[in-house]
């Protein structure tokens, strides 16, 4: 068999729910990067606020082990995992404590609102 012909092994898995889990991934990919930057930020000598450097890291590894949870999961339906170019994160975000915790809370509800949508969407 070669490699250009179509194989669908595909288990009740439409491709909305596969194109809006790739766009979730993305999304969470793109927060993973953000909350590891975050993390080393408040990590710094001269910033020193070590408290939230590893509220962050725990982000960051929370939605890493996410992120491969949801890859596993498009793989094993019969999708494909579709990664996107992963922007720059925006470093205002995490010059102020209070304005990161707003981030935080504000990027968690997106996340959950991409994961209520693509639950719609698959039912």
């Amino acid at each position: 068999m070669s490699v250009s012909q179509n194989v669908s092994i595909r288990q009740n898995f439409d491709e909305t729910s596969e194109s809006m889990l790739n766009q979730l991934i993305n999304v969470v990919c793109t927060r993973n990067y953000t909350y590891h930057g975050i993390a080393y930020y408040f990590d710094r000598v001269d910033i020193g606020l070590v408290g939230f450097a590893s509220v962050f890291r725990l982000c960051a590894t929370y939605s890493r082990d996410l992120t491969h949870k949801m890859m596993d999961y498009c793989v094993l339906r019969g999708g494909h995992v579709v990664l996107r170019e992963i922007p720059k994160p925006d470093s205002s975000v995490y010059t102020n404590p209070s304005e990161t915790l707003e981030f935080l809370i504000q990027s968690f509800k997106d996340i959950n609102d991409l994961a209520v949508s693509l639950h719609k969407v698959a039912d």
